[in-house]
């Protein structure tokens, strides 16, 4: 409801965002007079997404527990704050992106996933790459069907 962007409401694994459900038709109000007296994008979008409901409560509409905390407070969220999980990093997702590069030009062969973790640890140049079982994981999420 305060984020269009509601893909974070899915929690995963190890994590916990506090979510909420609207419980109350008077909500609808009181969003609408804190979105009025933020006078900022964030407040417009809000009153964009809410102006055609009628009953949030019937409309099951939920929201995440730091974002209203904010939006109330007029404080704005950084998108960075809402990320989850390991931090990206660049030097094993380059060796990466090589070697699926590599297996594409080299699509005729079959190999072990030993095999392309070794490949891997090549384009790192002596820095351990993934493990085998996220090397798998991030293969599939890569070529999908096509593994």
């Amino acid at each position: 409801m305060y984020r269009e962007d509601t893909s974070t409401l899915q929690t995963g694994k190890g994590t916990q965002e506090r979510i909420s459900s609207v419980e109350t038709i008077e909500y609808l109000g009181t969003l609408m007079t804190y979105a009025n007296n933020r006078h900022d994008t964030w407040g417009q979008e809000v009153i964009t997404r809410i102006q055609t409901a009628n009953d949030l409560v019937a409309e099951e509409a939920k929201y995440h527990h730091e974002c209203a905390v904010a939006f109330r407070a007029g404080r704005q969220i950084s998108e960075t704050s809402s990320l989850r999980g390991r931090p990206s990093d660049t030097l094993r997702d380059s060796a990466f992106e090589k070697l699926c590069q590599y297996l594409d030009d080299n699509d005729e062969c079959q190999y072990s996933i030993s095999e392309v973790s070794e490949l891997m640890d090549g384009f790192l140049n002596g820095i351990e790459g993934y493990t085998n079982k996220y090397l798998k994981n991030k293969l599939q999420t890569h070529y999908g069907d096509n593994l």
